[in-house]
């Protein structure tokens, strides 16, 4: 099933309606391009709670790391293993073969609270590698 991307984070992910109340989530092109060539990461495992804005992964690059929030709140159902070997794929294809992982939710109003632009779009603010 291909992805559509139509809303996002202020953290810099896409999420996308995939199938009834489930939703893929990945980094937004502008991300892997400001955080360099990734080099590893860990992500939700399936069938664990993720909870909206919370840490639920990270992805490393060789300039910093950075934690994956959760975008929504629900149960992991999938995640994209293969980055676990080439994660590479993030770089390569951010809303495409590098997706991360999908969620189903319990409440589809959460649907709702994510932005309709990408948030660099928006503000110009840049991501904050710590």
């Amino acid at each position: 099933m291909k992805t559509k991307v139509t809303k996002f984070t202020p953290y810099f992910e896409w999420v996308s309606h995939y199938h009834q109340s489930q939703y893929r989530v990945g980094i937004t092109d502008f991300a892997q391009q400001t955080l360099g060539e990734i080099v590893y990461l860990e992500l939700p495992q399936t069938g664990s709670m993720v909870k909206k804005d919370e840490p639920c992964g990270f992805v490393e690059s060789k300039k910093s790391v950075v934690d994956i929030l959760a975008p929504l709140s629900g149960v992991i159902v999938a995640e994209n293993r293969s980055l676990l070997v080439n994660p590479e794929k993030i770089n390569q294809s951010p809303y495409e073969d590098g997706w991360l992982f999908t969620v189903q939710v319990d409440d589809s109003q959460q649907w709702n609270s994510l932005l309709e632009s990408e948030p660099h779009l928006e503000n110009g603010k840049g991501i904050q590698n710590d």
